[in-house]
């Protein structure tokens, strides 16, 4: 019988603790063949911030993090009381955690300049790694559909980009891709009445598609399969929200009755 395999953010979060424990990156990432391409560059960055000798926080900023801690923890056993299973909750708690703990660590500036990076910088892997606790939070608070399409929309934004600096797109990059719209694909099947689906999401997987076509004849051998499986997603995820049921209007607006004409 085979066990089911864990989240993307759950296999981040056993691999953080076990590298953070001493573990060797090559040894932790081979558990998780199907993610090895992202994991191993955000350990490695998780690595090198830790190591890295940057100034302390202020003390205000330790303040305010570990008020949003407290808050989140409260949060995540409201969570766990309305269906949230425990495993799921400690490895999200973990992840979320260690982030914190490279922010409040020294880390913040380079959380700030990972911002603006593109696939194959140094920083990109921490911007993925936030990125990652991001979603996890949507999560926990029941709705990723906002934190999925605002992902989705970076990678048409960092495909575009490398194009222009005409710099070649990663396979780890679409693989990221393919699993932003697959999520889409599950909350659109799950929540067809979602408010955001027929707009917003439909519009950024529209936009991600034609960006995928556009690579079609640049991609080197070796990203073509990765971008076939994007683009296969990609058509999947329209297919379905276009074949949603419109959802309703704002609750309380009803059609006005006819007003009846002048008797004869």
């Amino acid at each position: 019988m085979s066990l089911k395999q864990p989240s993307f953010e759950e296999a981040l979060a056993r691999c953080l603790e076990e590298v953070a424990a001493g573990a060797d990156v090559e040894r932790v990432v081979a558990r998780y063949p199907a993610y090895a391409a992202e994991l191993r560059p955000l350990l490695e960055t998780a690595l090198r911030l830790r190591g890295a000798e940057l100034p302390p926080p202020r003390e205000e900023a330790v303040r305010r993090g570990r008020m949003r801690t407290v808050a989140a923890a409260r949060r995540m056993r409201a969570a766990t009381r309305s269906g949230l299973t425990a495993r799921r909750w400690v490895s999200a708690l973990l992840t979320a955690g260690l982030l914190l703990a490279l922010l409040f660590g020294g880390g913040a500036l380079g959380v700030r300049a990972a911002e603006a990076s593109l696939p194959g910088d140094p920083l990109y892997p921490l911007k993925l790694l936030q990125e990652s606790v991001e979603l996890t939070w949507a999560e926990w608070q029941g709705d990723p559909a906002p934190a999925l399409i605002h992902q989705l929309e970076r990678r048409s934004e960092e495909i575009e980009a490398l194009q222009r600096q005409g710099r070649p797109v990663h396979p780890a990059a679409l693989q990221r891709s393919t699993r932003l719209l697959i999520r889409l694909i599950i909350l659109a099947e799950r929540h067809p009445d979602h408010p955001l689906l027929r707009q917003r999401a439909l519009q950024a997987i529209e936009r991600h598609r034609m960006v995928l076509l556009a690579l079609r004849d640049r991609v080197p051998p070796a990203a073509r399969p990765a971008l076939e499986r994007a683009l296969e997603r990609a058509e999947r995820a329209r297919e379905v929200i276009r074949k949603a049921p419109i959802p309703p209007g704002p609750p309380g607006r009803r059609p006005e009755p006819p007003v009846p004409g002048p008797k004869r």
